[in-house]
């Protein structure tokens, strides 16, 4: 059963009190409204059924207060009344016609005596609750004087009920991932599930979003027990954060109680705070061993051990090759090196020398592939060598020191020379050229004899500048009187260089500089 007291009625009680005249509707108005539903959600803009639909009216034969805010009507409908069937009840002032409240009912039938066939006699009270409902009706007369007010008793057997549930389960307790914070980045989000807070239980039909505007918190669900006099109630459900929250009565009077599902650190990590399942299998978590543990879970296994009367070798009291610490031919092949040879997985330390006669140390990687080899051989040499690149160095028999081609000796840091291999290098002729292989330093030049004529000329290197040219130089091969030195570099690159020279000055010698 769904009841709503209209928007209509609001503006024409506020009317009639401004007016000093009683808010109180008069008529009771019984309908059948096909497809309806008893449990849906209700517009506080209804208005009342087509005439076809309406089954029967009758005044209000009775008013009276239950308490300031709530005020009861009923009407009594004897055995001459019927037949129909009805699921809408409305409270109408008849004289503005002003629909003052609709409650949605299941089908119920109205007969009237026929004949043998006995007829039914209903009785149907209304209550409207609001603030001021007593004062604005005009009502003084208690309910009590003609009804029986069965709220005191329905409060009770609520309470009684959820008491029972808390002894149960506790101020707190969830089945499965209900009410779990699942954090998603930056969001947080409440599992959908069942569960019970302080006796009272709620369930999420769909997951809920958690606003959280600050860390650390405590994420808390808050549960209340409401509805209207008339009306199903429910348990209302917030999810809200706060350090610290305890059980509260809000402005209605309504209690609400509190347990915490999570905390939330500052880096937004979660930590579970629900309680699992009913207070009886908390406990039992907490004082019994889970057959899953496989007596993981014993506080003190040799006591344990002890209170049971089992031997040193708990229930095996014959002894295996493992208990003196002995190994079966198996294992001992599996962990110890054969005499004749063989492979050895893991590190080696060796406290002492390492003999090998008329063999070679050979390296591999971790695939098997041989990396470098060590060797010493019968005429007293000693090879070292990189299989990779096959360079390598060592001491031949006569006491050289020696190494395989491409390979740069060191000290203390400092490339060593030889005359086999020098510091520079470089190439001569007409188109010349120098390196430092120390510095990098790169000196290059040639001759150049062009056309007589005044033009931009393009000279390549004879190697290139790796990193850029620093500085050229040009002299005339001959100068005439008439020449005016009249050469100079356009553009270059690291290979190339873009000169200018006079008519005078076809015939030059060319330096550049660089690295």
């Amino acid at each position: 059963m769904s009841a709503i007291i209209t928007r209509k009625f609001e503006q024409w009680c506020a009317e009639r009190t401004a007016a000093n005249l009683p808010a109180r509707p008069d008529t009771f108005i019984f309908a059948f409204v096909p497809g309806q539903d008893p449990e849906g959600e209700m517009d506080r803009d209804e208005a009342l059924p087509p005439v076809s639909q309406i089954m029967y009216q009758a005044p209000v034969a009775q008013h009276g207060l239950i308490n300031t805010d709530a005020v009861a009507y009923s009407v009594v409908m004897d055995t001459s009344v019927g037949d129909f069937e009805y699921n809408w009840i409305g409270l109408q002032d008849a004289a503005s016609g002003t629909l003052c409240m609709v409650v949605h009912t299941r089908t119920q039938k109205k007969i009237a005596t026929s004949g043998q066939n006995q007829g039914n006699t209903l009785t149907r009270t209304l209550v409207m609750e609001f603030n001021g409902a007593a004062s604005a009706s005009q009502i003084t007369v208690n309910a009590s004087t003609w009804q029986i007010d069965f709220s005191a008793r329905i409060f009770g057997q609520d309470e009684q009920l959820r008491l029972a549930n808390w002894e149960v389960y506790g101020q707190g307790a969830f089945f499965g991932d209900a009410f779990l914070i699942v954090r998603n980045g930056d969001t947080f989000t409440a599992t959908a599930g069942r569960g019970y807070v302080g006796g009272i239980r709620t369930e999420l039909a769909t997951d809920l979003p958690v606003v959280v505007t600050t860390k650390p918190t405590t994420v808390w669900a808050d549960v209340s027990w409401q509805g209207a006099t008339t009306s199903r109630w429910s348990a209302r459900i917030a999810l809200t954060t706060a350090d610290n929250l305890s059980d509260y009565s809000d402005a209605q009077g309504y209690r609400h109680y509190v347990t915490a599902l999570a905390s939330i650190a500052a880096d937004g990590s979660v930590t579970d705070l629900r309680k699992k399942g009913s207070q009886g299998e908390q406990e039992a978590d907490r004082e019994f061993l889970r057959k899953a543990a496989n007596l993981s879970d014993l506080a003190d296994a040799s006591v344990s051990r002890d209170n049971l009367g089992l031997g040193e070798l708990a229930v095996k009291d014959v002894l295996y090759a493992h208990d003196v610490g002995a190994y079966s031919q198996s294992e001992a092949d599996q962990k110890f090196f054969p005499y004749t040879g063989g492979s050895v997985e893991g590190p080696i330390k060796v406290k002492g020398d390492i003999v090998t006669q008329g063999g070679v140390i050979t390296f591999r990687n971790q695939e098997g592939i041989q990396t470098g080899l060590v060797a010493a051989y019968d005429d007293g040499s000693l090879s070292f060598i990189h299989s990779d690149s096959g360079r390598g160095f060592g001491i031949d028999a006569s006491g050289k020191f020696y190494t395989t081609d491409a390979i740069p000796i060191y000290e203390y840091g400092a490339r060593v020379y030889s005359p086999n291999n020098t510091p520079t290098e470089g190439a001569m002729g007409q188109l010349w050229w120098w390196r430092d292989k120390v510095t990098g330093l790169i000196r290059q030049g040639g001759y150049i004899e062009d056309s007589r004529s005044e033009k931009f000329l393009t000279v390549n290197f004879a190697i290139n500048f790796p990193n850029a040219a620093t500085g050229f130089s040009f002299t005339p091969a001959a100068v005439p009187d008439t020449s005016n030195m009249n050469i100079s570099v356009a553009s270059y690159t690291g290979s190339n260089m873009t000169i200018y020279h006079g008519i005078q000055e076809f015939k030059f010698f060319w330096e550049a500089v660089g690295y």
